[in-house]
């Protein structure tokens, strides 16, 4: 197993695992009792894997990033999902029911939406720099 995978594990280990065993404090101090216990039962076997043996945790890694994978496409659809339909929904109404700013509706008085322009000269050299 190579150096960086070790580093890797050795940080999952003691980052989660301390996570997990702080939860477990703050829940104790709180009064709880099965919360405290459940997470320390979780936290304190990566703390110790995580800084004697961590080529053991490969699995417990790997079962954790495929649930963050899992919970990262959920949060991700619900709120773009949200986000979609109480915000741009709500903004595109209100645009339809107000001005028309690219002048897209066919007035009485409009033949066409051709929109006239006045001619310009042009050099050949405005089309080598356009921008």
């Amino acid at each position: 197993m190579s150096a960086e995978t070790r580093a890797h594990l050795r940080k999952f280990g003691l980052v989660v695992g301390g996570v997990f065993v702080l939860l477990a404090s703050y829940s104790w101090w709180r009064g709880h009792e099965v919360a405290p216990m459940i997470l320390a039962a979780l936290g304190a076997p990566l703390l110790v894997g995580g800084a004697l043996a961590p080529q053991w945790l490969a699995p417990a890694e790997r079962a954790w990033m495929a649930l963050a994978h899992v919970l990262g496409r959920i949060n991700t659809a619900l709120i773009l999902g949200l986000l979609f339909y109480l915000v741009f929904t709500p903004i595109g109404l209100l645009r339809r029911l107000g001005s028309d700013p690219l002048a897209r509706r066919m007035g009485e008085a409009k033949d066409s939406h051709w929109v006239r322009r006045e001619s310009q000269q042009t050099s050949p050299d405005s089309y080598r720099h356009q921008f």
